[in-house]
């Protein structure tokens, strides 16, 4: 007989499936034999109902989930209706499974021949077994035997034997009645097989959905909980079984999240894709986290009582990610514009400059020397300014030198204490009796001051006034810096984060979050640490530390660049010929004052057209243009110009408002060419004419 198997819950089939095989096998027989006048029914064997309703009740007991062996006794009686007395079944390596009822030994079945070939060949075989061996009387005539093997899923379980005293036991509906028998025993052991895989399956998938580095949560149609993973374990602290059966929502509320997870379920029900939404939670204690939760409808029959299932993700990293790329991204775009407005105010400083120095000759009295000294030196440091903004972009090192912190304090206040007094804001410094010296860049060192101190601002302004303290030290090797407060203080969300970029404790529109990133640039640049923290009795403060100079690397030659400039003395000769280009026409004016005023003869032109058209009639002997013009640049003028009167091109000087951008510097290196940067004063650009009159071309 073929191998019968069954599924869980499928009796009905296996019935038919096993009678349609019975009713088929009788039907071959009966047109093989031609049998005369008999029936079907006779043919099986009379009581033929009595059969059925055994078969049907020992179908019933497998479907119900009865093991195989205890299904030996019922089969033992059901085989009576053939005249067997004795059944039992023998494994693959012939050991007694189950014997039913009337015990039979292991030793005197294997002294019948029939049970050893059904074992050996997996076919239903004959034989006898004399009476001894079965325990009766020698005289007693022996008994028959039908083995037939129990096939599951083409492999052997051993074989039914079925022992009788009559050779009616071994007729053909006899034996296909007890084959089917056998077949019980088969389905029974197969149910048992599927039942156990199931189970180990189930288990299998149990500890996968524990092994899930994120949380697993399994809900029915009302969104209960079924299920939970141990990850879920780990995010609440919680025993997870006191969850199931609960409501989901009542889960997120123990996360500190509030989610409407009934519409969700039922969004996801309906829904022939997953649903995605992101949470922010605190988990195990630890900084907040995003959880990416992917809602899904699970296939019908994929579990027992989950209809959704919700995998939350810890993707805190990946968003991190993505944030600092965000940033990176904005502060490229803002290098760019500091770029671009950086050649923007070149121009018209270079003018203001130009403007200035012409000034001075008209100066008679010691205040009007005093204004234009401050307007001068305003003007340098908007320059530098915008020069440390370029070296923040690009990463330019700016110069040195030695510097007292309690000099740079005392002018960066000068700066903004009438707006601070304005402000209800009163500053106290305190300056260490050994003074605190850095080797830095004044001028960045008073962007960071002001930074500070603007912060400080306007934290105290929300509660209407109170005091700064700036205190300068040492401590070992470094030079100390503090900024503190009495105001509100930094709130803690962002106390760890302060110094990142697009981070602001301002109000919406009262800052761009760059400044203490930046400052935090400058510090580390220069080998120093910056640190924020809240007091204990209120407010905040912020504390540098940066590396000291000793009194040996004392301050060398500091004159200022005007005074520089003023000892260059241009040397009185015959008036040199010069040729300015440049689109901004308060510079063209300046630099022509500036120059002709020395003795010297300026042409100009406003685009590059013009000033090739210009060199193209005159011989130079100095050439000054701007870099960025509308129409023809100074690149394509250099160009064009050193086609035809390369001499001529060697007397060019360039001068531009954004020297560091990477393409100017790309095209000043490849052709040598020198470079002026604005914004420049009248002093620098004579200095040039000089040199080109002495026969010296210009400096590369």
């Amino acid at each position: 007989m073929p191998a019968c198997g069954c599924s869980m819950g499928s009796f009905p089939i296996v019935l038919i499936s096993i009678s349609a095989c019975l009713i088929l096998a009788a039907a071959a027989e009966m047109a093989r034999r031609k049998p005369r006048a008999s029936s079907l029914l006779s043919w099986l064997g009379a009581p033929k109902p009595e059969r059925l309703t055994e078969l049907n009740r020992l179908l019933s007991a497998t479907a119900a989930g009865a093991s195989p062996e205890s299904l030996i006794d019922d089969i033992a009686r059901a085989a009576c209706l053939c005249g067997a007395d004795r059944c039992a079944w023998l494994g693959p390596d012939g050991e007694i499974v189950s014997g039913g009822e009337k015990a039979v030994t292991v030793e005197s079945l294997w002294t019948c021949r029939a049970v050893r070939d059904a074992l050996a060949l997996g076919t239903p075989s004959t034989g006898t077994l004399p009476a001894s061996d079965l325990g009766g009387p020698s005289s007693e005539h022996s008994a028959h035997v039908l083995a037939v093997p129990v096939v599951v899923e083409d492999s052997e379980c051993g074989c039914l034997v079925f022992i009788g005293p009559s050779v009616s036991l071994l007729g053909k509906a006899n034996r296909a009645f007890l084959a089917s028998l056998t077949n019980v025993v088969a389905v029974a052991e197969s149910r048992r097989r599927l039942a156990t895989q199931v189970r180990r399956q189930a288990e299998g998938l149990e500890k996968v959905i524990d092994l899930l580095p994120g949380m697993l949560i399994g809900m029915d149609a009302d969104s209960r909980i079924v299920v939970l993973n141990l990850a879920c374990l780990e995010s609440t602290g919680v025993a997870v079984d006191r969850f199931v059966g609960m409501y989901c929502s009542e889960f997120f509320a123990t996360l500190g999240v509030e989610v409407d997870v009934g519409t969700l379920v039922r969004q996801a029900m309906a829904s022939p894709t997953p649903l995605t939404i992101h949470t922010r939670l605190s988990l195990g204690g630890r900084d907040s986290a995003v959880i990416r939760w992917t809602v899904a409808r699970l296939p019908d029959g994929f579990r027992p009582g989950v209809s959704v299932f919700a995998l939350g993700q810890n993707v805190t990293d990946h968003v991190r990610m993505q944030e600092k790329l965000e940033r990176s991204e904005r502060l490229c775009a803002t290098g760019q514009a500091v770029a671009g407005v950086a050649h923007e105010l070149n121009n018209p400083l270079t003018a203001i400059l130009g403007s200035a120095e012409l000034l001075e000759a008209c100066v008679t009295t010691d205040a009007d020397r005093r204004h234009l000294g401050n307007l001068v030196s305003q003007t340098r440091r908007a320059q530098r300014i915008i020069a440390n903004s370029l070296t923040l972009v690009r990463g330019d090192e700016p110069p040195r030198e030695p510097i007292q912190l309690a000099d740079v304090v005392t002018q960066t206040l000068e700066l903004i204490r009438h707006q601070l007094e304005v402000d209800n804001i009163q500053v106290v410094t305190q300056f260490a009796a050994d003074a605190a010296e850095v080797n830095a860049d004044p001028n960045e060192l008073q962007q960071i001051l002001i930074n500070l101190l603007t912060n400080a601002q306007h934290s105290l302004m929300t509660q209407g006034g109170g005091e700064i303290w700036v205190r300068t030290g040492a401590a070992g090797s470094q030079a100390t810096i503090t900024v503190t407060d009495n105001g509100p203080g930094i709130a803690e969300a962002l106390l760890d984060r302060i110094f990142e970029p697009f981070i602001t404790t301002k109000s919406q529109g009262m800052g761009t979050g760059l400044g203490l990133n930046i400052c935090k640039g400058i510090v580390e640049r220069y080998g120093g640490q910056i640190t924020a923290e809240n007091l204990p009795e209120g407010g905040a403060s912020v504390a540098i530390a940066l590396p000291g100079v000793t009194r040996a690397a004392q301050f060398g030659d500091r004159s200022s660049p005007r005074h520089a400039d003023a000892q260059c003395a241009v040397e009185q000769r015959d008036g040199a010929r010069v040729l300015i280009i440049d689109d901004q026409e308060p510079v063209r004016m300046v630099l022509q004052e500036s120059i002709s005023a020395e003795g010297h003869r300026v042409d100009a032109a406003a685009d590059g057209e013009t000033g090739l058209s210009l060199a193209r009639r005159e011989e130079y002997d100095l050439i000054l243009c701007d870099l960025n013009m509308p129409g023809m640049s100074g690149e394509e003028f250099y160009e064009n110009l050193a086609a035809e009167n390369p001499s001529l091109a060697a007397k060019v000087v360039f001068a531009t408002g954004d020297a560091g951008n990477p393409r100017t510097e790309c095209f000043l290196k490849r052709h040598s060419i020198k470079c002026l940067p604005k914004p420049f004063s009248g002093r620098h650009v004579l200095q040039l004419v000089q040199g080109s009159m002495a026969g010296k071309p210009p400096a590369r």
